[in-house]
């Protein structure tokens, strides 16, 4: 279970299961990382729910 954050040329892939661990961040900046971090770990349930709901698990 995992999400992928784009922002203009720069992308990045966090994943939620089984710990909340990032894989990639290429092109933002640290405050940048830091902020979606944030984000994520406030939103991880909604996240989760969401991924369960998109592919019926």
């Amino acid at each position: 279970m995992h999400v992928h954050v784009e922002k203009a040329e720069a992308n990045g892939k966090i994943w939620l299961e089984p710990k909340m661990e990032d894989e990639y961040f290429y092109g933002f900046t640290a405050r940048e990382v830091r902020e979606v971090k944030e984000l994520v770990v406030e939103n991880l349930e909604i996240l989760k729910k969401a991924w369960n709901e998109y592919f019926k698990e």
